[in-house]
């Protein structure tokens, strides 16, 4: 049988993991629309603080270890509609768009950080944490204005 999974961050890659471990036999495809899987955002604060000054704390295993384990990993790839009648996922990757199926569907896409509508929020020096990539921006806005 064929597990897919959306979303590559913690969520969907301990779902992906503990799948392999239970259903050695499973294929388990996750797509991660982002460059990033696997990582901590719970961490961000202590990155962006200088606490935790090494973004890799963060990250907990890679696109290589997981297909290591046997877990079919695609990143810069974008669910953009499920079919759940036929089991059909439509993914963009880039320019390119494509259709999978699947027999079980994980959908572990996190949330979204919303910016609340007052004065000032889209100022650029308004950040959200959300991301790596938030956190390492964040973290370089801070130390710019040092």
């Amino acid at each position: 049988m064929k597990t897919v999974i959306i979303g590559g961050v913690a969520a969907g890659m301990s779902t992906a993991a503990k799948l392999k471990r239970e259903l050695k036999d499973e294929h388990i495809v996750v797509y991660e629309k982002t460059d990033e899987v696997s990582y901590g955002a719970c961490g961000l604060p202590y990155y962006v603080s200088g606490e935790n000054d090494d973004l890799n704390k963060l990250r907990i295993r890679s696109v290589a270890q997981f297909e290591k384990a046997g877990i079919e990993v695609h990143i810069n790839h974008e669910v953009i509609d499920v079919d759940f009648k036929k089991k059909q996922i439509k993914i963009k990757h880039g320019d390119e768009i494509f259709e999978d199926s699947y027999d079980r569907l994980v959908i572990a896409s996190g949330a979204a950080a919303i910016v609340p509508p007052i004065e000032g929020a889209n100022h650029d020096k308004v950040h959200v944490l959300k991301t790596l990539a938030d956190g390492e921006a964040l973290k370089k806005a801070a130390d710019d204005a040092q």
